[in-house]
């Protein structure tokens, strides 16, 4: 059966294979492609000669033919090949010179000719599967001394391919047959490699110069990951094969024998190598040039090209070692620095590598691995700073890599380098670790964090908590800062810590450039000393941590909080000079006050505190409860820091904090101040009587006064009241330091006794006045809002007694009813004892009554005139204008009853009115400050004062009247943003205090406002997209939105708000800005409910769709300037009011 299959398959394939031999088409190969396709192995061995025989005739034909025509040629050659076995050295030696000729330039045969790459290509793969398929004789026919010129020229073609060739799948192809010639898949015995090797050895040096210079290409192709691979693939197996120790050796005992019995042709005797010593040694010191060329992939982006260089060193470190001396450094520094790949597959891979390598290191003639290891060490620590100069990032990481790699192999044998090397190694890290402090934003950030609610644990969760970034100057990539961080934290638990301490405290002395570094590698030693717990050096977890590590930390913290270290000028100030921190004059801009001094100088200063607050933290987390000794004399100097005004400074605080409280067990950073007030309290006491030298202090008040609650009050009165006395000492240098004390104590009373809104009266109030106008929400204010009562808004308990006028404002003393702050630790209580009185009509003022409200008078027509005349008899007392015969004997009785009420009732009141008071009457005098930065802290003060007091009207409103003429020249200040945050807290007074300010707001404000607004909306009008992001346009939205809610607030009517609508309406041009439009319809809208007629007539007077007729002839025509239909500017905005809905014109 098997015969007749062959006579058919033969019968088949004769006609073709005639056909073919007598045309020479593409079709002929074609069919002959196809008859042979699917035929097993067995039949195309027995039909592969007959096959071959027409393509190599075609092959050999003087008659040049189309590629395409030798492509489909190969192509099937190559087919039949891969099927089949080659057992004949004559074909095989015919089909191989007859490819390689192919290849080659016919004029120069060295050159690679012109083909086209597909063709080349095809010559390359059917070369291979020839390779592929012959058997063990032909292989040791090819590598005979008499076949040397035909294998040499083969190895030359297909090295000038993978060299010069664009195309990589070509290349690809020709190194693979180049891997295949090595023959290292199939298992020869010893003699067949020592032949094998000594082969190509002959082809060594351009065979390695070539691949050098083919994995040492663009390592930033990313699709040339196979081709360097393949490379390197051929690189490790040929070298292997040519240099390996014991095939060397084989082959040198094996000349010694032969000698020369064997006579050769002395030609080709001449182009055989012999690897003799001095053969090897020349070689040896050559190739260390290659191998040095070849390890720069070491930081290729693929791990595949990773993991094979990792293959090559390792194999040429096990096997190569002795032929490749001078190598050896550099192959295995290829494998210690892939120790800490990111990619687990090759730094898997280098251990095994290395722990091989140190197992064929145990010979008596071997040097030990731990002296390699520390000579690298020594001479990659003497380069670092010179290759961080110079290398690229990538580069830069290896050698990083590289450090840790020979540290942590050293491990525990890490002593005898440092006693020796150690201050050098130390020093090249100090060298690469030079910070770069030319960024002006390290200090021009500003503080961000608050303390209420910032006291928790987790820092990562808040957006405003971001550490310090360091910049360096010798590399960017943060892998690198890692790398040089697990470096230092590899010596703080490998080796001595005292002394790793003593060696970089003595760089520090050297020069201050080096302590920023020097203290930045300090953290990261004591911090790599929490890894030596429960190692096994330590027989327990009680042993931890040791008495050695805890006085080293002890010194350590002595030295960080040195006055030379912690206390550093940080920004340009008036006292600069005298190497004072002075917070009250810092500015964000730097004003350069000495040649001395620059932003790089306060950058470092900076940093350097940064550094030292972080050092204070890693000592908390690696001591964990032993730290608390340490507690008392780091926490002070922590908080001071915390208060500081530079952002990154604050923020190192604040994190620091936040380790010491977890290493320390506290919850928070709130329990940490409260568990610790008393040492607190008594230190800011002790340095405010020397506060010349320690004008610092009153920070550590004002973090504690953000960060804790009201029951640290009881421990800070008698400091509050030191604070308040150096205040009036140095009003003049440093107030600012102190009204962000007295700020931050005003916001903290408003959040520990947040004003409390009086639900009954709110609920009578709603009863009695329905259609009471809406009260608007001030700018800026932050604690409750009071309820008005239609015409004051201000509360007031009734004794049915009435209480007259103090000849001002119609303040109201005295009464029963009022709230007042209770306890401090329980908070405010409210007491009410009667209803709210009905309005007087003159400013609104409220007088008490006995729980019933008066009936109406409007219909009795003989009450109406008394009525009228005791209206204008309170109007005239309350504006003063009244004389001794004006005031009745009825006044003069209710009023000395009150008086008696009052003095019969509680004269004591809590420390925190008390408190508020006092800071008041200071703001009175620091409102016009020449600093700008201290008016707007005093008037944000004044906010918050203001919402304290906001039940304590008797408390309020004089305090209001003491502040209202410094308060007033606010509004024509000359820094916009002062009348901006001037205007904020006018809305808040008003709120606060009802009507009480109406008349002053009148008089003083209003004015001042519209002149402002009726300026600006010509500048505005003709203003560009630009003008949005001025302080110009700000103020004027602020203004805006103040004259709305003082409209609401205040009851403005009459003149004042027509020249308030005026200005308003005004906005509504599609001229102005957006923004400045849409606050002047808001405006409008809240303006709708309470003067919808004046409201109306203004803006028809701008713009009306229909003429008005008056209903009888008796009233006249009503005049408007805009005509009937006619658009303007203003049309738009109005007819989007008209169709809102909010109000109608009568």
């Amino acid at each position: 059966m098997s015969s007749m299959l062959k006579s058919g398959l033969f019968e088949r394939l004769r006609p073709i294979c005639v056909q073919l031999t007598r045309e020479h088409t593409r079709e002929n190969v074609t069919a002959l492609f196809q008859g042979i396709n699917g035929l097993e192995r067995k039949y195309m061995q027995e039909l592969q000669e007959y096959v071959l025989f027409p393509l190599r005739i075609i092959l050999k034909q003087e008659k040049k033919y189309a590629g395409e025509l030798y492509v489909d040629i190969y192509q099937c050659m190559e087919y039949v090949l891969a099927r089949s076995c080659v057992t004949r050295w004559d074909m095989f030696l015919d089909i191989f010179n007859t490819a390689c000729m192919a290849l080659s330039d016919p004029s120069d045969p060295s050159k690679v000719s012109s083909l086209s790459e597909e063709l080349k290509l095809a010559i390359v793969q059917m070369l291979l599967s020839l390779l592929k398929s012959s058997d063990f004789n032909i292989i040791e026919n090819l590598f005979a001394v008499g076949c040397l010129p035909v294998l040499g020229h083969a190895v030359s073609m297909l090295l000038n391919i993978a060299d010069q060739e664009r195309s990589r799948p070509l290349k690809i192809a020709a190194v693979g047959f180049l891997i295949e010639l090595c023959q290292d898949d199939r298992k020869y015995c010893t003699s067949m490699k020592v032949k094998l090797g000594d082969t190509l050895a002959s082809f060594l040096p351009g065979l390695t110069i070539t691949l050098s210079r083919l994995i040492s290409c663009d390592t930033h192709q990313g699709q040339a990951v196979i081709q360097f691979q393949t490379a390197l693939d051929l690189l490790t197996k040929y070298m292997r094969l040519v240099l390996d120790d014991v095939l060397v050796a084989e082959s040198q005992s094996k000349s010694k024998h032969q000698g020369h019995s064997v006579q050769a042709n002395t030609k080709l005797e001449s182009l055989v190598v012999q690897r003799n010593p001095d053969w090897l040694k020349n070689t040896g010191s050559k190739l260390a040039v290659i191998v040095k060329q070849v390890t720069k992939v070491r930081s290729h982006s693929s791990w595949k090209v990773r993991l094979a260089l990792v293959d090559w060193a390792g194999t040429m470190l096990h096997h190569c070692r002795g032929n490749l001396e001078e190598s050896v450094s550099d192959l295995l520094a290829v494998l210690v620095g892939r120790l800490g790949d990111d990619y687990p597959k090759v730094s898997s891979h280098s251990r095994q590598r290395l722990d091989k390598f140190a197992a064929s290191l145990d010979g008596k003639q071997c040097r030990p691995l731990v002296e390699m290891l520390e000579e690298n060490l020594y001479s990659l620590s003497m380069s670092l700073p010179r290759q961080m100069n110079t290398t690229d990032e990538e580069e830069k990481l290896f050698v990083v890599q590289l450090l840790v790699g020979y540290l942590e192999l050293l491990g525990d044998q890490m002593d005898g380098l440092l006693l020796s090397h150690g201050r050098r190694l130390l020093m090249s890290l100090v060298q690469v670790l030079e910070m770069d402090y030319s960024d002006i934003r390290i200090v021009e950030e500003r503080t961000t964090i608050t303390g209420d609610g910032a006291s928790a644990l987790n820092p990562d969760t808040s957006p405003n908590v971001l550490p310090l970034r360091k910049y360096f100057k010798h590399f960017h990539d943060t892998q690198i800062y890692k790398q040089l961080q697990r470096a230092c934290r590899c010596l703080g638990h490998y080796g001595s810590t005292p002394l790793l301490v003593d060696q970089v405290l003595d760089i520090t002395y050297m020069s201050g450039t080096y302590k920023p570094q020097a203290i930045l590698m300090l953290n990261d030693i004591i911090s790599g000393t929490a890894e030596k717990k429960g190692t096994p050096t330590l027989s327990s977890s009680a042993d931890w941590p040791d008495h050695q590590l805890q006085s080293t930390i002890s010194m350590l913290v002595e030295e960080y909080l040195s006055p030379g270290n912690f206390y550093l000028v940080t920004m340009a100030t008036e006292e600069s000079g005298k190497h004072q921190q002075v917070p009250g004059s810092s500015l964000r801009a730097i004003t350069l006050v000495s040649n001395e001094e620059s932003v790089s100088v306060y950058n470092r200063n900076t940093v350097l505190i940064c550094l030292l607050l972080e050092g204070l933290g890693t000592f908390a987390k690696v001591l964990g409860r032993s730290y608390l000794p340490l507690l008392m004399q780091t926490l002070y100097p922590m908080l001071e820091k915390l208060g500081d005004n530079t952002a990154v400074i604050s923020t190192a605080a604040y994190l620091s904090l936040c380790t010491t409280c977890t290493a320390c067990n506290y919850r928070s950073i709130a329990e940490l101040i409260q568990k610790n007030a008393d040492y607190l309290v008594n230190a800011i006491s002790l340095r405010l009587r020397h506060f010349h030298d320690n004008q610092q202090s009153p920070l550590v008040l004002k973090v504690m006064l953000q960060y804790s609650s009201s029951d640290l009050l009881p421990l800070i009165d008698d400091t509050i009241q030191e604070i308040l006395d150096v205040l009036d000492d140095h009003h003049l240098d440093q107030a600012v330091l102190f009204m962000g004390v007295l700020h931050e104590l005003t916001k903290a009373i408003v959040r520990w006794f947040p004003p409390v809104k009086q639900h009954e009266v709110t609920a009578n109030t709603q009863e009695e006045e329905p259609n009471d106008r809406s009260e608007v929400q001030p700018q800026g204010y932050t604690g409750e809002k009071k309820p008005s009562d239609g015409s004051e808004g201000r509360q007031q308990g009734n004794t049915g007694e009435k209480v007259p006028s103090d000849g001002s404002e119609g303040r109201q003393q005295g009464n029963t009813g009022e709230k007042e702050l209770s306890d401090r630790s329980e908070g405010r209580q409210q007491g009410n004892t009667g209803e709210k009185g009905p309005s007087d009509g003159s400013e609104g003022r409220q007088q008490g009554n006995t729980g019933e409200k008066e009936p109406s008078d409007e219909s009795d027509g003989g009450t109406l005139l008394p009525f009228i005349l005791q209206y204008c008899q309170q109007k005239k007392l309350a504006s003063g204008d009244v004389t001794e015969e004006d005031i009745t004997d009825n006044d003069i009785i209710d009023g000395s009853e009150t008086t008696q009420d009052v003095d019969k009732g509680d004269n004591s009141e809590p420390n925190t009115i008390k408190f508020l008071k006092q800071v008041m009457i200071r703001c009175k005098h620091l409102l016009s400050s020449h600093n700008a930065r201290l008016r707007i802290l005093v008037l944000d003060t004044i906010s918050q004062a203001c919402q304290a007091l906001a039940d304590h009207t008797n408390e309020l409103l004089p305090l209001l009247h003491e502040i209202w003429v410094p308060f007033r020249a606010r509004f024509i200040d000359e820094e916009k943003l002062v009348i901006k945050k001037a205007l904020e807290v006018l809305s808040v007074m008003v709120c606060m205090s009802g009507d009480f300010l109406k008349q002053r707001v009148v008089k003083d404000v209003l004015p001042v406002i519209r002149t402002f607004l009726d300026k600006q909306s010509q500048i505005s009008l003709q203003a560009g997209q630009a003008y949005l992001y001025t302080v110009s346009c700000r103020l004027q939205q602020q203004a805006l939105q103040v004259l709305g809610s003082l409209i609401v607030q205040l009851g403005l009517s009459g003149n004042c708000l027509d020249s308030i609508l005026g200005v308003c309406v005004s906005y509504l041009s599609t001229r102005q800005p957006k923004p400045l439009q849409q606050v002047s319809m808001e405006i409008c809208t809240q303006l709708a409910a309470i003067a919808s007629d004046e409201l109306w007539l203004r803006l028809t007077d701008l713009y009306r769709e229909e003429d008005y007729t008056p209903p009888h002839p008796i009233f006249s025509p009503v005049k408007f300037h805009s005509k009937v239909g006619c658009q303007n500017e203003f049309t738009d905005n109005i007819l989007r009011l008209r169709r809102s809905g909010n109000f109608k014109g009568t």
